[in-house]
């Protein structure tokens, strides 16, 4: 088709050329223009995307069109207060253009297709933009872009080609909201001077496709499709066939039988089941129509409908597999396999999905395998066969199918979460590492994956990055309001992140881990600004404090980590909770005597003791334990340790 379009344009270009030739009673601007915009849309569609845009490119240069997207300040809705910066298009076709639009081809004033309004409590019809100064004005070049003024009519051609790159757009781009934006204006500019039915019709298609993902103008974008199918007839007094056709090859718009389908999907994606059935039956779509029963949860009628085709197409594969889908029979799966000549890969797929559902690991990873051999570009198989992998622990099938998901979809953070488990399993904990890496790319919110990426930096001695998952970690799970609150920090893992920076040991980069000092002081005042009552996090701060030659922030640590374990009101009526508290009392006395004698300068720099009375502190924490549990605990072994250390206490200043 693309060497007939190469054929094309040389005769086009021979008949230009030509004084007397057959193009002389029509615009020659015009033809080559439209013949650039078919030839993109055929590039288009065999998806020649960048091929496609210097095509159009080439028909803009040819018609003289002129256009820019930009912004201006205006308001959506019809409460806001204040202007915020718009998407809008700015356009004007050439003079000679504009001078030579051919009136016949132009639908009467109101009349064309129905343009359906908002009528919402909060959308505004139309972006309301606010005026410009003169100054504002004059800075703007060539082309005047104040939206806000009245908008001049455009040739239909130019109408064609906004519609054009706006197609574009489309196919250049990713399928979310921020592309959805970008392709609004070019539609809108489009829809605000109608001049012919063709271009009109496809702008508000359009126009109802944008609109389908949005909880506001769904309902918009339903009844316009329902409007435009209705007005799609032979017979119409909006418009005339030769203004239909004129321009019918320019746009992509889709035939009447396309659009009751599409409406009909519509109407099954906002669950209006019954409305979408009627329009399948009368189409004759009758796989869809069994959809619909099923919907309905009307499983006799599908199963009636599916036999009754069968008996006019015996060898119907996919319906041999609705039926198994309907019985919950593997048998008919099998059956649809042998009469497609086992090319039919849906029916491995549903026979795989039966035995996996039933933990019967092994048949469904052979079913899998024969489908994804016919069409290997199926996601979702190849993630169900990675997990058929970790479960039969054969993990090279597991790591390859996964390895499959992610080159389809690099986004998909489960596939690179599960990728991650198997090489931490293998104990390759650099190729995990870069696994959780990728899967935190789009789920940055998981604890879970944040938490498996700080056991495996921590494990191949990427402390940096260990520091920074335990702070996300640590931050998330705080968030939460269901859990324990206790539990939030891996204690085994902040231990050994001190101790490397205590121990003076090096990371993966051969650097010490003492220049991240600053970030682990920052990682333990985190931590304990949320959790004040666990004294393992405390005891941890005060090795922090002790290599750091802070004695009286260290001191102040193992204050807190004792008062945290003897502050328990079930040392006096449990033993094992009484013996804590005393080993942490004797643990905070010999904390006392080695720190207390040292020596700090204050900010004046003046030579301060961290605790002059040290041996009194003891003794007082000593005296008010003993008074406490005495009643309770007198005679076990754990009291008279208390007893011993008072004792030796007596011979201290």
């Amino acid at each position: 088709m693309l060497a007939l379009a190469d054929e094309i344009e040389a005769v086009l270009t021979e008949e230009i050329k030509a004084e007397n030739g057959d193009l002389e009673n029509i615009d020659k601007k015009e033809a080559q223009t439209r013949f650039w915009i078919e030839k993109g849309l055929v590039l288009h569609w065999y998806t020649e995307d960048t091929k496609a845009y210097e095509t159009f490119q080439k028909a803009q240069s040819i018609s003289g069109f002129r256009f820019k997207v930009t912004g201006a300040m205006g308001k959506r809705t019809k409460f806001q207060q204040y202007d915020t910066s718009q998407l809008v298009v700015v356009a004007e076709s050439s003079r000679d253009m504009a001078s030579s639009r051919p009136s016949a081809y132009k639908s009467k004033a109101g009349s064309g297709p129905k343009n359906v309004e908002h009528n919402d409590d909060t959308i505004l019809e139309r972006i309301q933009f606010s005026d410009i100064s003169e100054e504002e004005r004059a800075k703007l070049g060539d082309l005047d872009l104040d939206p806000s003024k009245k908008i001049e009519d455009l040739h239909p051609i130019d109408h064609a080609l906004l519609l054009a790159f706006c197609l574009n757009i489309k196919n250049t781009n990713p399928a979310h909201g921020l592309t959805v934006e970008q392709m609004f204006p070019f539609v809108t500019r489009v829809l605000e001077t109608p001049n012919n039915w063709t271009v009109y019709t496809m702008a508000l298609l359009l126009r109802s496709r944008l609109e389908s993902d949005k909880s506001r103008t769904v309902e918009r974008g339903v009844l316009q499709l329902q409007a435009l199918v209705d007005q799609t007839k032979i017979e119409d007094e909006t418009s005339t066939t030769r203004e239909r056709m004129h321009h019918f090859f320019s746009v992509l718009l889709p035939s009447k039988w396309e659009l009751e389908k599409e409406l009909a999907e519509q109407y099954m994606a906002l669950g209006v089941i019954r409305s979408a059935m009627d329009i399948f039956e009368r189409m004759e779509l009758w796989e869809d129509v069994i959809a619909c029963h099923q919907f309905l949860d009307q499983p006799e009628k599908a199963k009636a409908l599916c036999r009754e085709l069968l008996e006019k197409n015996p060898t119907h594969a996919k319906l041999i597999c609705i039926i198994g889908d309907l019985d919950e029979d593997p048998e008919k799966y099998k059956e649809a396999w042998e009469v497609s000549g086992h090319r039919f890969a849906r029916a491995q797929r549903s026979l795989g999905a039966y035995y996996y559902k039933r933990n019967e690991y092994a048949l469904a990873k052979d079913a899998y395998q024969l489908a994804l051999k016919i069409n290997p570009l199926f996601e979702n198989s190849w993630f169900v066969l990675g997990c058929i992998g970790m479960q039969l622990e054969d993990f090279d099938i597991a790591i390859d199918a996964f390895t499959r998901v992610v080159s389809i979809d690099s986004n998909n953070s489960e596939a690179w979460n599960n990728m991650a488990a198997i090489y931490m399993r293998r104990n390759d904990n650099l190729d995990a590492q870069h696994a959780l890496r990728q899967a935190l790319k789009e789920k940055r919110d998981s604890w879970k994956i944040w938490s498996n990426y700080m056991y495996c930096s921590l494990d191949v001695g990427d402390f940096t990055e260990a520091i920074r998952a335990m702070g996300t970690v640590v931050e998330l799970r705080w968030k939460k309001k269901d859990e324990e609150k206790d539990d939030i920090v891996d204690i085994v893992i902040l231990d050994r992140i001190v101790q490397g920076l205590t121990r003076d040991l090096k990371d993966l980069y051969s650097r010490r881990v003492a220049f991240q000092e600053e970030k682990i002081e920052e990682l333990l005042l985190g931590i304990t600004n949320r959790i004040t009552n666990d004294a393992r996090i405390w005891r941890i701060c005060g090795k922090y404090y002790f290599w750091k030659k802070d004695y009286l922030e260290c001191l102040e640590c193992q204050l807190k980590a004792y008062r945290s374990v003897t502050h328990n009101p079930k040392i006096e009526t449990e033993q094992a909770d009484f013996e804590k508290a005393v080993e942490a009392t004797i643990e905070m006395v010999d904390w006392y005597r080695n720190l207390g004698p040292l020596c700090y300068k204050d900010k004046q720099g003046q030579e301060q003791v961290v605790a002059k009375d040290w041996a009194y502190r003891s003794k007082q924490m000593i005296k008010s334990l003993m008074a406490r549990t005495r009643d309770s605990w007198e005679d076990v072994e754990a009291f008279q340790k208390l007893k011993d250390t008072m004792e030796d206490l007596k011979s201290e200043k």
